[in-house]
């Protein structure tokens, strides 16, 4: 599970953003100590209990069908498969995380080689609240850009506390432009569709 995909490189002129206040980001005075940010414990912990939540109860109804067959001997083989599995995605989840640098952010993926971004390839930085639906609270996100448009690095209020999103807006000593009201998918889409990863741009594909 990949909580956040690589966005897909474009080229052309740099995509509009909706009307919002352009500040100048804090520069960089200095060499900034080295921090590296993680993914929110809560998405792991969701998806935990939801995995066993599934899989316990037909674990159980097995487990009684092939007793009153007088058979258990998968059980225990079948037990380890699983703790095996969690573990690794255990292990593959703390892997994830960004290194924030003097110079470079470091983004290490789910799988995959880790990705180094210079900081001075970002020309821009779009920090907006972005509504999935009406129906849930809107969540921060943080696009870096290059001088073309394209995302270097896009980092969502899902997937990350909202201070370590504003630790990296500090680190980017290029124009940050905030858009002042919260916008939904769909006006993203509609304005700014070479924000948003690919599936994004195709509603049937939403999860």
């Amino acid at each position: 599970m990949t909580p956040h995909p690589r966005p897909a490189d474009h080229t052309g002129a740099g995509p509009r953003v909706a009307p919002g206040r352009r500040t100048r980001s804090t520069p960089r005075r200095g060499p900034h100590r080295a921090v590296r940010v993680r993914l929110v414990w809560r998405l792991f912990v969701q998806g935990t209990a939801v995995t066993f939540a599934l899989l316990i109860p037909v674990l159980v109804v097995l487990s009684w069908l092939e007793a009153t067959r007088g058979g258990l001997d998968w059980v225990p083989g079948f037990t380890a498969a699983v703790v095996a599995v969690y573990l690794v995605a255990l292990v593959a989840y703390l892997r994830v995380g960004l290194f924030i640098g003097p110079d470079s952010i470091a983004e290490r993926p789910f799988a995959g080689p880790t990705r180094t971004i210079p900081l001075d390839r970002v020309s821009r930085a779009v920090l907006l609240d972005m509504h999935r639906s009406m129906s849930v609270p809107s969540r921060p996100q943080l696009f870096l850009l290059d001088a073309e448009g394209r995302v270097l690095l896009r980092m969502r209020g899902e997937y990350w506390r909202h201070s370590d999103i504003a630790l990296v807006a500090s680190r980017v000593d290029a124009v940050l432009e905030r858009v002042p009201k919260p916008v939904t998918l769909n006006e993203l889409q509609e304005s700014n569709p070479r924000l948003l990863f690919w599936f994004e741009r195709r509603p049937w594909l939403r999860p």
